[in-house]
């Protein structure tokens, strides 16, 4: 689906003969699987990159505080699009300009981050696809209660991600209306993940709820 807003984006009479531009920006590197998915997907659209397309790869390797620079990075290359994996990305392309097209996947929240206007409507230079992290938060709360009534339960999330507050503020909601208590352990880099899982631990966790996050790749844990 993001090499058809990709292909809309992309200069007209481009898929054959002199090669176009495009940028791919990330928090974490992408996963080999959706890299060959969005690969597959604009070959479908007459788009073979090193044929007649060149994708600049850029990721910040965890680092979001580099996303800036590597945004400004794509755009000194004059690319024609920009394509972004998660919420960091997307904030840090619509900052870094208005008239490039950018294309924006795995954002849970467009409309409340800022990125977009309306779904409807995004308005401006940007587009791209919503998913439904945060309103499948609270179900994640409601069948962990269900699995094991009585629990405490722990979410693990990176302070950097601009999801975080607003998706513990919807589990802390979700438990509340369930009796339960929600504990936050927070995790920046991958470094600090097996303290977090021991201090969660420590606290005779039984259930689990992982953020995904530049550090933590899986969405949600049960032990």
């Amino acid at each position: 689906m993001s090499a058809l807003f990709l292909r809309r984006s992309l200069p007209r009479g481009r898929r054959s003969g002199r090669s176009t531009g495009s940028g791919f920006l990330g928090a974490p590197a992408p996963l080999p699987a959706n890299v060959n998915a969005f690969r597959q997907g604009l070959r479908e659209n007459g788009y073979v990159e090193g044929r007649n397309l060149l994708i600049g790869w850029r990721s910040a390797e965890g680092q979001e505080e580099r996303l800036s620079g590597l945004a400004a990075e794509l755009l000194r290359l004059n690319v024609a699009v920009i394509v972004t994996e998660g919420p960091s990305a997307a904030l840090a392309a619509k900052n870094a300009t208005a008239v490039t097209p950018i294309v924006f996947t795995f954002v849970s929240d467009p409309v409340g981050l800022g990125i977009v206007a309306s779904l409807a409507r995004p308005g401006g230079n940007i587009t791209g696809l919503a998913n439904l992290g945060l309103e499948l938060t609270a179900k994640r709360v409601q069948l962990l209660k269900e699995a094991i009534p009585s629990l405490s339960v722990v979410m693990l999330t990176d302070p950097a991600n601009p999801m975080s507050a607003p998706t513990l503020k919807e589990a802390q909601i979700a438990a509340r209306r369930l009796g339960l208590e929600v504990s936050l352990v927070e995790v920046r880099h991958s470094s600090e993940l097996e303290p977090a899982l021991a201090k969660s631990a420590h606290k005779r966790t039984l259930a689990m709820t992982v953020q995904r996050s530049r550090s933590v790749r899986v969405l949600d844990y049960e032990r």
